[in-house]
């Protein structure tokens, strides 16, 4: 038995941190950016900032000088070649292997276009089970 990828965004932690799931999980805070940070500290968040897009590709998006489609390929492909990015992942499988449940967090509301989804992806492929935490519920 393996555990799980529960991925939401920093608004909803309020929500999540009531789930029982939630005081056993491994509480990761994958993006860059440090305002809210102390609060999730607070509550069990580890910030890793390996697992987040690097500036240049983010901003190339949120610009709209690069698509989604490409964002995630080279997001992949930086993600997969990076030694910090290695090493959690590893870090995560190994957790993960021990039955825990790892929770993603960043600002993005829509996790369909965040670097979450593509993470939570990249476990799904590997045969974790992942899902995104929204309104009270896994989706």
């Amino acid at each position: 038995m393996s555990g799980r990828i529960i991925t939401t965004y920093m608004a909803n932690v309020v929500n999540i941190e009531k789930e029982i799931f939630f005081k056993g999980a491994v509480k990761l805070y994958v993006a860059r950016g440090v305002s809210g940070l102390p609060e999730l500290e607070r509550k069990g968040f580890v910030q890793v900032i390996g697992l987040a897009p690097t500036k240049d590709l983010l901003e190339g998006y949120k610009d709209g000088k690069i698509s989604w489609e490409m964002y995630v390929n080279i997001f992949r492909m930086d993600m997969l070649d990076r030694v910090t990015t290695g090493k959690a992942i590893k870090q995560i499988k190994a957790r993960l292997n021990e039955n825990k449940v790892i929770i993603f967090c960043c600002y993005e509301k829509d996790y369909r276009k965040c670097h979450r989804y593509i993470l939570s992806n990249y476990f799904s492929e590997l045969g974790y089970e992942c899902g995104e935490y929204q309104k009270g519920q896994l989706i």
